[in-house]
C-alpha cells in the first residue's frame, strides 16, 4: 500500500512577545540576584530569538484575573502543573483544529473536495524552542 502526505499545515499562537520582554520579566523576579540576572540576559541575548509566540496572553495585561503573571507587582504567578496543563491543552487543541482545517482545506481526492472524513491518520507536532 502507497503512503502519500496530502497535506502540511502550521498552526501558531496569535500572541507575540519580543524577547527582550520576557528576558526583562524574569529578570525582574526578586527570587533572581545579581549573577542570575547577567546568566538570564546572556542566554536569552545569545539565543538568537527575537520573538516568542505564546498561549498566555496575559503578559503586560491589565485586563482580568492573572493566571501566570500579576501585572500590577510584576511578579510571575506559579500555578499548579495540573492548572497549567489544563490551560496548555485547551490552547493546544484549539491550534491542532486550526492546523488540520488548513490542511484539508482546499485539498481535492479523486476530482472532489476533501471531507474531513477522507483523512485516515493526522500527526500533529508540538514543538518548543527556547
Amino acid at each position: 500500500m502507497s503512503v502519500f502526505m496530502h497535506a502540511v499545515s502550521v498552526a501558531v499562537p496569535a500572541t507575540v512577545y519580543p524577547q527582550s520582554v520576557i528576558r526583562d520579566m524574569i529578570r525582574a523576579q526578586p527570587e533572581l540576584d545579581r549573577l542570575g540576572q547577567r546568566v538570564t540576559s546572556t542566554v536569552f541575548n545569545a539565543s538568537g530569538i527575537d520573538q516568542r509566540h505564546s498561549v498566555i496572553d496575559e503578559f503586560g495585561s491589565q485586563e482580568g484575573a492573572a493566571l501566570f503573571y500579576d501585572s500590577a507587582s510584576g511578579l510571575m504567578l506559579t500555578p499548579t502543573t495540573g492548572v497549567r496543563n489544563e490551560v496548555y491543552a485547551a490552547e493546544a487543541t484549539k491550534l491542532y483544529v486550526r492546523a488540520a482545517r488548513g490542511a484539508a482545506g482546499g485539498q481535492r481526492l479523486r476530482g472532489r473536495r476533501r471531507d474531513p472524513r477522507d483523512y485516515r491518520v493526522v500527526y500533529r507536532v508540538f514543538r518548543t524552542r527556547s
